[in-house]
């Protein structure tokens, strides 16, 4: 072929290019990446203070990022295009449930009104979008890392945002659960920070479960809430998440030896205009607090355990 063969150069052109994409779309199908997505949406790594933490044995079984807007009350239109648009992101699996909320009236009264949610799972059933008409939830029992999550979130955010075009944002939340059990000769006491295990001795005939709470501000417009619960057996997973979630969980809920269970909700709830960007600067400042939090509430044993 001679080099200055214009139809030749423009079809060699043509065949790479379709060669191109046939790649993208083989690597887009068996990675669950789309390639492309959320144009609009600058996507940067997260500012760290300290280096990640790289736990192979981690104790994290949950978390959840919440994205509260005034209410958009034609929701119920923009459900199918939202699916449509994340069926082809890893998200083909779908739940619509209803449920009913309590909110104050004109006079002060509570009234009982029907809210529709609608939850867009992946295919291995550990992660998940949920939305309704005044939030976005993004959740997973598969954590990887920051980076990874909010990359997520992004995704969620455009097929949200493009969709049914929130206005006003209202909060935003994070949210990690760990199940802290007994390893070899390290017990719930040694695995914890002693502040968190700081209540008066047991009463006789108290049930054996320890439960410890403090929320306290992290700047003018932001909330750490620190719950922490330990207990000899029972349920380990947050009560108000476990009825509702779909997702498969690593390990059973229901423990049948000690175990402490520490769930960190930090939150931002400066009221502005909706813009994604922002939304995305706020849940990555959330999350640098929250990682330095957890390094203080668990012993440098723990840590050393999990690596």
């Amino acid at each position: 072929m001679a080099l200055n063969d214009s139809s030749s150069i423009a079809h060699v052109f043509r065949v790479c290019g379709n060669l191109i994409k046939s790649k993208l779309r083989n690597l887009r199908l068996h990675s669950g990446v789309n390639f492309g997505v959320n144009p609009t949406i600058p996507f940067s790594p997260l500012k760290r203070t300290l280096p990640p933490l790289r736990l192979t044995k981690t104790p994290l079984i949950f978390v959840l990022a919440q994205v509260r807007v005034t209410p958009i009350t034609q929701i119920e239109r923009f459900l199918p295009l939202i699916q449509e648009s994340l069926r082809h992101q890893g998200f083909p699996n779908l739940v619509k449930r209803k449920f009913r909320i309590e909110v104050p009236g004109s006079d002060g009264q509570l009234t009982s009104e029907e809210r529709v949610q609608w939850e867009y799972i992946n295919s291995t059933h550990t992660c998940s979008i949920l939305v309704d008409d005044g939030s976005l939830v993004l959740q997973t029992t598969a954590y990887d890392s920051g980076e990874e999550f909010l990359k997520k979130l992004a995704l969620a955010l455009d097929a949200f945002v493009t969709n049914a075009q929130p206005t006003q944002l209202l909060r935003v939340g994070l949210r990690y659960v760990d199940l802290i059990t007994p390893a070899g000769d390290l017990g719930i006491s040694e695995l914890v920070d002693p502040a968190l295990r700081a209540a008066p001795p047991l009463l006789p005939g108290e049930p054996a479960t320890r439960i410890w709470e403090h929320l306290r501000l992290t700047s003018a417009h932001t909330r750490l809430l620190v719950r922490y619960t330990e207990a000899q057996s029972g349920l380990a997973f947050p009560p108000d998440i476990g009825p509702f979630i779909s997702l498969r969980l690593a390990q059973s809920p229901e423990q049948k030896t000690p175990f402490g269970l520490l769930d960190t909700d930090h939150f931002d709830e400066e009221v502005s205009d909706f813009a994604s960007p922002l939304v995305l600067e706020r849940m990555a400042n959330l999350h640098d607090i929250l990682d330095q939090s957890f390094r203080q509430l668990v012993s440098k044993a723990a840590l050393e355990l999990w690596q």
